[in-house]
């Protein structure tokens, strides 16, 4: 896998105590109107997904069947890689409050989405919710625990589904706040999850 030599690259599993299998395969795009530099691109086949973000250069490989973390830092001389369990990292607690799941739906790309509410710092956040895409189980590749508010761009903890899209009436350095998720089926690069054939392991 090439990856920038600034790069962080993350790679993780599930710990939880199951393992699915799903036949998944393809993208779901990440677009943040407010930071640009956090567009992300997730990458799923079967039970391994591929996190993506070129700018805020950190990665993430989940492998659903091995049930380990696997941190891999690129820096200029050394590349590093340290595993452990998903527990020992640190837990973010729930982004949202207050969870309301209503009746309202739309279709965006396709899937029919529920329109969900949720507060957090005394702002409301609209999410428009892909039932149909519980099947892809996000939570357990991208972990609350882990990612933190990073998760809640793809789902919201207690609902089923992906994200497809979030706003509030709030704006961030002059831009409003709307995330768009952008799913698509289609064949992943097997490369994509491969570890770096330079890795140092330094912690294990």
């Amino acid at each position: 896998m090439k990856k920038n030599l600034t790069a962080f690259l993350l790679v993780f599993t599930m710990f939880g105590g199951f393992a699915f299998a799903q036949s998944f395969e393809g993208t779901i795009t990440t677009e943040i109107a407010f930071n640009p530099a956090k567009n992300s691109v997730l990458s799923i086949q079967g039970n391994q997904a591929f996190f993506h973000r070129d700018q805020v250069k950190v990665d993430f490989l989940t492998n659903l069947d091995d049930q380990t973390l696997t941190r891999i830092t690129y820096y200029p001389q050394q590349t590093e890689v340290a595993i452990s369990t998903l527990g020992s990292g640190r837990s973010a607690g729930s982004q949202f409050n207050d969870v309301i799941e209503t009746t309202d739906t739309q279709e965006i790309d396709g899937y029919t989405c529920t329109k969900v509410l949720a507060t957090f710092n005394q702002v409301t956040y609209t999410a428009w919710v892909a039932k149909d895409l519980a099947h892809l189980n996000i939570e357990a590749f991208i972990p609350e625990q882990t990612f933190g508010s990073v998760a809640h761009t793809l789902y919201i903890p207690g609902v089923s589904g992906v994200v497809l899209e979030l706003e509030a009436d709030l704006e961030i350095q002059g831009n409003p706040y709307h995330i768009r998720n952008r799913v698509k089926e289609a064949p992943v690069a097997g490369d994509v999850f491969e570890l770096p054939a330079d890795a140092r392991v330094i912690r294990q």
